[in-house]
């Protein structure tokens, strides 16, 4: 699984693949200008603010299969992608039924079962399901239900850490959350791992904000331009 993430939409505008989605759904007239924040106003003030959660999924990319507003300032979002399931063909099971590689071992793997000499065999029978890793991204926050909805179970939770324990109530005033509120989050949705991110300028390196988060959640880092995490 790559992801490559623009966290704050700098590398590219969405302006016209918002108006073509909203088109296509019917939920802006054409001569809705092709702005995003136009169309958010548009669809707020027609009372259809979930229409509006969901185009934001939609256009950020179809395999982002969940988005939730999050508690900020302004409007954000928290997001996941979640990986398909897979099924792994297990060769020692099809010894077993006498089957080499073909077009029904396609199917197996499917999901689907097959008639093999007159004698039905279920997919799994010959194969496992691998679950598909899932990636929450949570940030410009505070601590709030919908953003533990979305990175309940995740294989990597990528949250900000703003600040460090030490100014949890200028978090709160500036609707951020720290270190330790992020670990915290990764111990409640049972997050494998944590990578920390959206720090504060004030810090000149993230030492004191990784070790913040590791008091609460062993397996967490600051995350870095460019930083790879095996899954």
């Amino acid at each position: 699984m790559i992801i490559g993430i623009d966290f704050d939409n700098t590398i590219v505008c969405y302006d016209r693949l918002f108006h073509k989605l909203a088109l296509k759904r019917g939920l802006i007239p054409k001569s809705c200008p092709r702005v995003k924040e136009k169309i958010r106003d548009f669809l707020r003030k027609s009372g259809k603010e979930g229409d509006w959660t969901e185009l934001q999924g939609r256009a950020y990319g179809p395999d982002i299969l969940k988005a939730k507003p999050l508690e900020h300032g302004i409007e954000t979002l928290g997001y996941s992608f979640i990986e398909k399931d897979k099924r792994k063909i297990e060769v020692n099971k099809l010894k077993k039924f006498n089957l080499k590689e073909g077009p029904l071992i396609g199917k197996l793997q499917d999901g689907k079962s097959i008639i093999f000499k007159g004698k039905k065999v279920k997919a799994d029978d010959v194969s496992t399901v691998i679950k598909g890793r899932k990636v929450t991204i949570i940030n410009d926050t505070l601590p709030c239900k919908n953003a533990d909805l979305l990175a309940k179970n995740s294989d990597l939770l990528i949250c900000e850490a703003t600040y460090s324990s030490k100014l949890e109530e200028k978090s709160e005033e500036y609707k951020h959350m720290t270190a330790k509120q992020a670990a915290e989050m990764a111990n409640r949705v049972n997050a494998k791992k944590l990578a920390l991110t959206h720090f504060s300028a004030r810090y000149k390196n993230t030492l004191e904000l990784e070790e913040d988060a590791r008091n609460y959640f062993d397996n967490a880092a600051c995350a870095e331009d460019f930083m790879r995490i095996n899954l």
